[in-house]
């Protein structure tokens, strides 16, 4: 993770994916999340990788309802890493440090936030949130946390460029069955 790299946007964040062939280490893939904005800080305190998910922090990035944010990746078959999901809490108020730390077991998350206040006394106890990244499949591609008619825009501009986003059945191929697992996905929305 670099949390002050600039792809497009000053200090918005990345994660460089790096794989060894033979004795070289060799940069495959460069992540940011999508809908990305200066100073969101991606890859900032926490990058968690087991088997084929990652979730990954950004500690600049703030939400409605926290002050950080989370994102988890899964690795297609043809080896590309692509988000999957936003992971947003469900605070009684506001998770302050949310996704500070983190731990993945198969398709569970754990995420803290390590300050975040109760209510009425706003007294800082902090909390975890579980996650079962199984049932996310989320299509909000245009990363503002609602389903609508951009988000079969962005697929359709995906697909057409042939970006690994549009893979939405995970075989490394862009076909007929990725518009199909798209609206399945679409249908049954955003947990």
């Amino acid at each position: 993770g670099a949390r002050g790299a600039w792809p497009e946007h000053e200090f918005q964040g990345a994660v460089y994916i790096y794989e060894l062939d033979g004795d070289t280490w060799t940069q495959r893939q460069t992540l940011t999340n999508r809908g990305a904005e200066e100073d969101d800080e991606f890859g900032g305190y926490a990058v968690r990788v087991q088997g084929d998910r990652m979730v990954i922090n950004a500690s600049g990035d703030r939400s409605e309802r926290s002050d950080w944010m989370a994102y988890a990746f899964e690795r297609t078959a043809a080896g590309v890493w692509r988000q999957s999901a936003r992971l947003l809490p469900n605070p009684t108020d506001h998770a302050l440090q949310y996704a500070s730390r983190m731990t993945l077991h198969g398709d569970l998350v754990l995420l803290s936030a390590a300050d975040e206040p109760r209510l009425p006394s706003f007294t800082p106890l902090g909390a975890a949130y579980l996650f079962d990244l199984a049932c996310y499949e989320c299509p909000d591609l245009d990363a503002d946390d609602h389903l609508t008619v951009f988000d079969y825009l962005e697929f359709l501009r995906a697909f057409e460029a042939g970006e690994a986003i549009a893979d939405f059945d995970n075989d490394g191929a862009l076909t007929v069955a990725d518009f199909l697992a798209f609206q399945n996905a679409f249908a049954v929305g955003c947990p």
